[in-house]
């Protein structure tokens, strides 16, 4: 009789600085490996900012960099600061979501994390356009090494971490994100989901992941040393106006009451009512 055992669990590793930047470019070097193009999605926040430079760091100076934007939340004057020559902004509109959602839904099939993933996969498409088979991606850091607000105000850091490691944050994500790539025929790599990189977050000191009010401590200072821009920016609140456009322009459509529209669930609430079969 066959006994079932879990794969893999994530235990904390002893942390020390000095070897933070040499873990970070292992990871991006061995996920680089492909014999097909790759590109890269950039934001213009820390996490993506810092795969643009570990990018270049391994001679990647010309590689293909995708950014999705709104006109009300616009991510291009903080990824024109990192990007490279090979820059390719890509628009999300609000008269676009109906007929985006309802193809993503498709591959999807479940409510699913909305106008960022529907951002997400402009990108893949637009990679996909260009013959980019794959798409790399800053994922990973904020679970790591403490990057949200919530971070900041847990009870026991610890074990908040480890929950948005394994059941919460990072694997809707990842799963909303890959199922959106796939859907372009792209495959999405995640470096920074390393699994050294995760056991290091998880056994660094609370001062190197919480401290003066920030997230992600190590990493602004790795980023500061670098001279990556942005470094002790704030995190931004949302990729995409999604509840502006919801209440407003997307009502009618959502068919959602303003009541449905108003917390963090809204667009599950709408992919459910609205999109679900």
């Amino acid at each position: 009789m066959h006994e079932l055992r879990k794969y893999y669990e994530p235990l904390p590793s002893p942390f020390d600085y000095d070897d933070l930047l040499p873990a970070l470019q292992r990871a991006v070097r061995q996920h680089l490996v492909s014999d097909v193009p790759v590109g890269v999605a950039l934001s213009g926040g820390i996490d993506s900012s810092l795969l643009m430079w570990l990018l270049r760091d391994q001679g990647q100076e010309d590689i293909h960099s995708f950014t999705f934007y709104t006109l009300e939340v616009d991510e291009r004057p903080y990824a024109e600061k990192i990007a490279g020559p090979n820059w390719h902004p890509v628009e999300l509109r609000c008269e676009d979501v109906p007929a985006l959602a309802e193809e993503m839904q498709l591959y999807q099939e479940e409510p699913y994390g909305g106008l960022p993933t529907l951002g997400m996969g402009l990108i893949y498409k637009a990679a996909a356009d260009m013959g980019i088979k794959v798409v790399l991606d800053g994922q990973g850091l904020d679970e790591a090494f403490c990057g949200y607000d919530w971070h900041l105000e847990a009870e026991n850091l610890y074990e908040t971490q480890l929950a948005d490691i394994q059941w919460k944050k990072l694997p809707r994500s990842l799963q909303y994100n890959d199922r959106a790539a796939m859907m372009h025929g792209v495959e999405s790599r995640e470096p920074f989901c390393d699994h050294r990189l995760m056991e290091m977050g998880l056994g660094a000191p609370t001062e190197m992941k919480v401290q003066k009010g920030y997230g992600k401590y190590c990493l602004r200072l790795l980023c500061e040393e670098l001279g990556i821009p942005g470094a002790w920016d704030t995190k931004r609140t949302e990729q995409a106006p999604q509840l502006a456009w919801l209440k407003g322009p997307l009502a009618a459509w959502s068919g959602v009451s303003p009541d449905e529209t108003s917390g963090a669930q809204a667009w599950q609430t709408v992919s459910a009512k609205r999109l679900c079969p």
